[in-house]
């Protein structure tokens, strides 16, 4: 059993975790709140609320926040502190924005539900993934994925690795000039998971968070599995530190027909897990 410690508590659905500037950096989606956390002095500050459920960010190559609105279907940008700004207008793509991840020419990916899990889900993959290059245009890039949630950007930029949570795996695609995603791959299998929020080390290992499991696990590409750090809840999303301190986002999942029931206690907490080496 791994031991862990609560570095902030009391929050709704908490998603988007991030390492950034030395500080923990997460999304409460039901409160439409982005927040830094201080590790160390476990100083939680908001600072931007927007009001969107789902609610995803990270951070561009220039240091400016770069926002998805799934409620309004914009993807807005900014610095912190200041105004978020409309950018970029990516409602035609699909209902149910999932994932923004940042890429080093002042792109981003973005992933798609593209359903409303309050109408039931669909019986076949209908997840979406588009990139926004750094003028604002937007593509679709690929398709059918069976509910895209978590992304990240492996291979010094070349590969970007999604999870798939209806499907039990973490794909993967060649990662274009222009941002095309080719050579579609399993990055690697995760029979009997539901990854979700994805993060990975220096070291290439995809750390995710798994709802119904209630952990967040370390696997290579290939599906080698290195480590599995148990949590008291659904983890929903994780973070990997510079000094490979594995973060997890945590809440008490009330299944998704129950996703937006304001009377639902999600009780999410962010905590140090294990560290992966």
């Amino acid at each position: 059993m791994n031991e862990s410690a609560v570095l902030a508590s009391g929050l709704g659905l908490v998603e988007s975790v991030r390492w950034h500037d030395d500080a923990l950096w997460f999304a409460d989606w039901t409160a439409g709140a982005i927040h830094r956390l201080d590790p160390i002095s476990r100083v939680d500050q908001i600072v931007h609320r927007v009001d969107s459920l789902p609610l995803c960010f990270d951070f561009a190559a220039d240091g400016r926040l770069v926002v998805l609105d799934s409620r309004q279907g914009w993807l807005l940008r900014g610095r912190v502190g200041s105004t978020l700004e409309p950018w970029v207008d990516v409602s035609a793509v699909g209902p149910a924005g999932n994932e923004v991840v940042a890429t080093r020419d002042g792109g981003c990916f973005l992933n798609f539900a593209n359903f409303d899990p309050r109408q039931g889900f669909p019986d076949r993959p209908v997840g979406r993934i588009a990139h926004v290059d750094r003028d604002g245009q937007v593509h679709v890039v690929a398709e059918h994925l069976a509910f895209p949630n978590g992304m990240g950007i492996a291979d010094g930029g070349r590969t970007l690795v999604v999870a798939e949570s209806h499907a039990a795996r973490l794909s993967g695609f060649r990662i274009g000039s222009h941002g095309e995603l080719t050579q579609r791959r399993t990055w690697a299998e995760v029979p009997g998971s539901a990854p979700d929020g994805i993060s990975i080390d220096p070291d290439g290992v995809c750390w995710f968070a798994d709802v119904p499991n209630q952990e967040v696990v370390g696997v290579a590409a290939g599906g080698t599995v290195h480590a599995r750090l148990a949590a008291d809840r659904g983890a929903f999303s994780c973070a990997v530190a510079p000094d490979s301190q594995v973060y997890g986002a945590v809440a008490h999942w009330p299944g998704g027909e129950r996703m937006f029931d304001p009377s639902h206690t999600w009780d999410g907490s962010i905590v140090a897990l294990w560290q992966s080496r």
